[in-house]
């Protein structure tokens, strides 16, 4: 509803928050939740990130509307914040990086020395010009034999 487009869409008449809760006002159910929840933070943690995270994304509530709201929204986001970092002192790693890993010699069995290759390479190409010399020869002995028999 930020948006212009949002702002002018029929949206604003039939929200869900009219639909199943009858409010029109709107957003200010959250906040209450949440000072309720602040209550007890270590119970509600999870909770109490989702609504951060939503808070996070640009939702305003009642505070979009409100003379200095973005004063007393930027209150609640850094209580929230702080309240959160002080349950959560240290994150909690996900994995250690060597885990999963198994633990392999990843050696070649056998290596080819780098003249064995050169050596390999010329002597194909050296194959495939004896080849196509004989063959050559052959077909030009064939024009050869056959010119000779024309100008006999």
């Amino acid at each position: 509803m930020s948006t212009s487009w949002g702002a002018d869409s029929i949206w604003a008449e039939h929200s869900l928050l009219t639909r199943f809760h009858n409010e029109t006002w709107g957003g200010e159910k959250v906040f209450s939740i949440l000072s309720r929840l602040m209550t007890e933070p270590e119970r509600y943690h999870d909770l109490l990130m989702f609504i951060y995270l939503c808070l996070m994304q640009g939702f305003k509530g009642r505070y979009k509307v409100m003379n200095n709201g973005q004063e007393a929204f930027d209150k609640v986001v850094s209580n929230l914040y702080e309240t959160l970092r002080r349950i959560d002192k240290e994150p909690k790693p996900l994995t250690t990086a060597t885990k999963h890993v198994a633990q392999k010699k990843y050696k070649l069995t056998r290596q080819i020395p780098l003249w064995a290759v050169f050596t390999g390479f010329g002597l194909s190409w050296v194959a495939i010009y004896i080849a196509y010399s004989i063959l050559l020869n052959n077909k030009s002995l064939d024009v050869l034999t056959q010119l000779n028999h024309i100008l006999q």
